[in-house]
């Protein structure tokens, strides 16, 4: 019979913030490529302003450093709770918990 491994927590927190990190270095990314562009009057007058581009612009580094301290704190914390949740899969179940057929 086999058993359901507990998730750790910690990973899935992991997998999030991540996902999160990269499409934010990558909007990051894009803000810090467009001020490098030479910008042209006219193009400039015709473009409508671009709120990821302004909001990246004056938040962008204090959100790429939030999210690397979160993603520093649940990689220490998934490292540090992953005997806990191996001891737990292979703790025997009690009769009220075994699969019925």
């Amino acid at each position: 019979m086999r058993t359901k491994k507990p998730i750790n927590p910690f990973y899935v927190l992991l997998v999030i913030v991540g996902t999160a990190f990269v499409i934010t270095a990558c909007a990051y990314g894009v803000t810090a490529m467009r001020a490098l562009r030479p910008v042209r009057a006219v193009a400039a007058a015709q473009e409508k302003p671009n709120s990821l581009i302004d909001f990246m612009s004056k938040h962008g580094e204090m959100l790429l450093v939030g999210e690397l301290l979160v993603l520093a704190i649940a990689t220490v914390g998934a490292i540090s709770t992953d005997g806990y949740w191996a001891r737990k899969a292979n703790e025997p179940k009690t009769p009220d918990e075994t699969d019925r057929p």
